[in-house]
């Protein structure tokens, strides 16, 4: 990875992490683990929703439409992330919630040639930072 393309990487990601840290909407993201790279990333744990809970889908879905009117949908980025992400989408849009996937947009354009899930966005943003630092020497 050349420096134009971590930096240009680094200035992605860093402003969509600061813009998840300003949202108030809470973001969905599949499992414990994707909850705790996000809070390892800053984002406030209440804001963090689990899709597989022990729940069936439809039921965890229903139950998060209840509370929000509006979400921020975080699942991976590989193949069947993206076809989850359509399912969930189609699933909150039928109860009547807004979806937000813009964050999973930038993501998954940027991080997807390194990283294919959430879970390795904190590995990934320290390695970032660390060639961004040693290529400045």
């Amino acid at each position: 990875m050349g420096q134009k393309s971590v930096e240009a990487i680094l200035e992605k990601v860093s402003n969509a992490l600061e813009a998840l840290l300003e949202e108030t909407k809470p973001v969905i993201v599949e499992g414990r683990k994707d909850r705790e790279a996000l809070v390892n990333l800053g984002i406030p744990e209440e804001r963090i929703l689990v899709i597989h809970s022990g729940q069936s889908l439809l039921v965890r879905c229903e139950d998060i439409s209840q509370g929000y009117p509006d979400i921020i949908l975080l699942p991976d980025w590989d193949v069947k992330g993206q076809e989850f992400l359509l399912s969930l989408k189609s699933n909150f849009e039928q109860m009547g919630v807004h979806c937000d996937i813009s964050f999973w947009e930038v993501f998954s354009t940027c991080c997807r040639p390194y990283i294919k899930d959430v879970e390795s966005l904190p590995v990934f943003w320290d390695y970032l930072l660390k060639e961004k630092e040693r290529m400045k020497r």
